[in-house]
């Protein structure tokens, strides 16, 4: 914990920032630094709500009491301890919701709530807890630091604990910026990933104008036909394949994953619509090896695709299994992925890839055990869905287990019996889930019934007069830039952004339980 580093060391922020370059001098090219500690949320004002049944010892106290007394203590060992606080007053016009009966409202800095809200259960240690400053750079400085000692960001991630936030945050107190709006819940840690790059290598992408109309995408237009909706729909010209060699060693399976790709588009997006959970650049991702399928036979564009990006010779791939089908995202862009999983010779390799990308890198090709691939994609480590979906798929197949799942356990309650004959397959049991939150008991239709169902086309293509344009093709300059911000390349791409709406998507899954449990 870089925290200790600071606290203990007078409270100087620049102590981490130098345990860090020293860290980051012992790395070779392609290592890893990956810290996780606790994330500064600036000195922006907020209002904090919490119960106050007075007591004057931290072990008994109430949270108001305490935090009155923490108010005075934060930073023990500094010279001038503690930070301001100020007790707030319901105003008599009701501007703001008043707290609840019982509880107190207080303005502080919105760096000292956290602080506050992140120790406020460890009452046993408390005289040991507030010498510490858990906060010392801001997730912008996290990140900024990592580029200047020459670490390409792979994930910047702030993480809330589930079991806190369910045991310690919710109902325990509530957090308002100065105009009274809710805040989330505090990040509860942060975690943040980078990698070591050769002096001059690009860390980070910058957005610029580019000059002329787009010329790579194109825009299709398909109605509904049911109900007269026309959709947008972005193409490219070929389609795309996956590959995703593995192998075995003993009962464990690895992947042979391309690490550390740039794909400045997901920057662009980021910057017009910030990620819901907080998330920092990712720039560089971890993706299976795609390939455009051209005039080639799909085992041709295999091989020459695993010779050029991860030097696996054709007489090394001893099967080659069709994979899945996945949409990107089929309500805006009109594209299949294939994916083809390819056994090969036992291959322990860590070295880049060939430079097909157009920037200054094109990656690693890294063998990876595979359950540790899902385990970072738990913590949110992998931005990129495909590499994770084709790795359950190929466990799957091999009836190898999946590994532990490390994030919180999903409890479903107990929904009702479902009566003998009473329910039609694909339906759920009337009224359950409406007592209690019970889940409701359905009775799942079989693969074999969704598939005898009759063919229809249900889509047909119009004119692009018909279109409300939902979706804008765009054309940006994205300059790949170095530790000291100097740019290595440069290259004009396009991509499509929805006009009305911003580009984040939430995935919901609906949970029912089936007759047998």
């Amino acid at each position: 914990m870089l925290h200790h580093v600071t606290s203990y060391g007078g409270y100087r922020h620049a102590n981490a920032a130098d345990a860090l370059a020293a860290q980051v001098e012992q790395l070779a090219p392609g290592g890893v630094l990956v810290v996780r500690d606790f994330v500064d949320p600036g000195l922006e004002p907020v209002l904090l709500d919490v119960p106050a049944d007075d007591g004057p010892d931290p072990r008994s106290a109430s949270t108001a009491a305490l935090l009155d007394r923490f108010a005075g203590e934060f930073r023990s060992l500094s010279p001038e301890p503690g930070f301001p606080l100020a007790r707030v007053e319901p105003a008599p016009s009701g501007a703001l919701p008043a707290p609840r009966p019982g509880w107190h409202r207080y303005r502080l800095a919105h760096k000292h709530a956290v602080e506050f809200l992140l120790r406020k259960d460890y009452r046993a240690d408390w005289e040991a807890e507030v010498k510490e400053e858990y906060t010392y750079f801001s997730q912008a400085q996290f990140e900024a630091l990592f580029a200047r000692l020459g670490l390409r960001v792979l994930s910047s991630t702030p993480l809330r604990n589930p079991w806190i936030v369910r045991n310690r945050f919710a109902g325990r107190f509530e957090l308002r910026d100065a105009a009274g709006a809710r805040l989330p819940y505090p990040p509860t840690n942060y975690l943040i990933v980078g990698e070591k790059v050769k002096a001059g290598q690009g860390v980070a992408f910058r957005l610029r104008p580019a000059e002329g109309p787009p010329q790579f995408l194109r825009i299709e237009h398909h109605q509904d036909r049911a109900i007269g909706g026309v959709f947008d729909l972005a193409a490219r010209p070929h389609p795309t394949l996956d590959i995703v060699p593995f192998f075995f060693a003993g009962e464990t399976a690895y992947v042979l994953a391309r690490t550390s790709y740039p794909r400045p588009i997901a920057h662009a997006c980021r910057e017009e619509t910030p990620p819901l959970d907080g998330s920092g650049p990712a720039d560089y991702l971890a993706e299976p090896i795609a390939v455009v399928q051209s005039e080639f036979p799909v085992g041709h564009t295999v091989e020459r695709a695993l010779e050029r990006a991860a030097g696996v010779r054709a007489a090394a791939i001893q099967r080659m299994i069709p994979g899945t089908t996945y949409y990107l995202s089929p309500g805006g862009i009109l594209e299949e992925v294939r994916s083809m999983l390819v056994e090969v010779e036992p291959t322990f390799v860590n070295a880049p890839s060939e430079n097909v990308s157009g920037f200054g890198t094109s990656g690693r090709i890294r063998a990876i055990e595979a359950r540790q691939l899902l385990r970072a994609a738990q913590v949110g480590g992998l931005p990129d869905a495909r590499l994770e979906l084709n790795v359950y798929d190929l466990l799957a197949r091999f009836g190898l287990p999946f590994g532990p799942w490390i994030g919180d356990d999903i409890a479903l309650p107990e929904g009702r019996a479902d009566p003998p004959g009473g329910a039609a397959a694909g339906a759920a049991d009337e009224g359950a889930g409406g007592d209690g939150g019970a889940v409701a008991v359905v009775r799942p239709t079989s693969l074999r019934a969704l598939l005898e169902r009759p063919s229809r086309r249900r889509f047909s293509r119009v004119d692009p007069s018909a279109s409300t344009g939902f979706l804008e093709v765009r054309r940006a300059r994205f300059e790949e830039l170095a530790e000291g911000g100097a740019v290595v390349a440069a290259r004009d791409l396009e991509y499509v952004v929805p006009r009305p709406l911003g580009a984040l998507t939430v995935s919901t899954t609906l949970l029912a339980r089936a007759p047998c449990g």
